[in-house]
């Protein structure tokens, strides 16, 4: 998944308003983040051998995709958030956008999720296989990313439109509509970071209303 990771940060902060949305939205994105300064510095792999992507990459992601580290950099970054925020509640919705991106990459990936990772040789991989579906890939995707927004503001169109046009753009890295240069290991997590931030900060831009109508009304 790509916009239904950031998705994530929007129920989050349904559930817990007094969690900042940027942390969040950044939160979701943080394993990603992580797989993209590995891949260049060498510790992990990724090759797309064909579009489209979902259906024919090849990763080695045991350093920041694997169970055992989404659990250990969940509970580390939820804890340092609580201590931020001063707030149980932020540091664990905090914790839970690190650990959403796991747990939405098993749902989509092909198993090729770690459970230990760390290099380790014979690991249980995990993956439902979803995205190897592209047609229901993509609705899942999109039907999650619309349940986000209802619970998040079902009144911000600004936010439904973007979450659209987002996954109209992410629409032809599932289904492969037109052919993408090669990238290098390091190209494509170049690229992968940059979508992240890029979609992130578009995401919270048209959040803004919802945001600044509950500072407005909070006592």
């Amino acid at each position: 998944m790509f916009v239904g990771h950031l998705a994530a940060g929007f129920a989050l902060k349904a559930r817990v308003r007094e969690a900042p949305l940027g942390p969040l939205l950044a939160g979701t994105a943080f394993l990603d983040f992580l797989f993209g300064v590995f891949v260049m510095i060498g510790l992990e792999r990724v090759v797309v051998h064909d579009p489209p992507v979902f259906r024919n990459w090849e990763l080695h992601i045991g350093y920041s995709h694997s169970l055992l580290v989404s659990v250990l950099y969940s509970v580390a970054l939820g804890w340092l958030a609580g201590r931020v925020w001063r707030s149980t509640s932020v540091g664990v919705a905090l914790g839970l956008a690190v650990f959403s991106h796991f747990v939405l990459d098993v749902v989509s990936h092909r198993a090729d999720m770690p459970l230990v990772g760390l290099g380790m040789n014979h690991d249980v991989l995990l993956g439902t296989g979803l995205a190897t579906h592209p047609l229901a890939f993509f609705l899942v995707e999109l039907g999650w990313c619309l349940l986000a927004w209802r619970w998040y503001d079902g009144g911000n169109h600004r936010l439904l439109l973007m979450f659209l046009v987002l996954m109209a753009i992410w629409a032809n890295n599932v289904f492969g509509f037109v052919p993408q240069p090669a990238l290098s290991s390091s190209g494509q997590a170049a690229f992968t970071i940059f979508g992240f931030v890029i979609a992130g900060a578009l995401l919270w831009w048209a959040a803004r209303p919802t945001e600044e109508r509950a500072l407005r009304t909070s006592p």
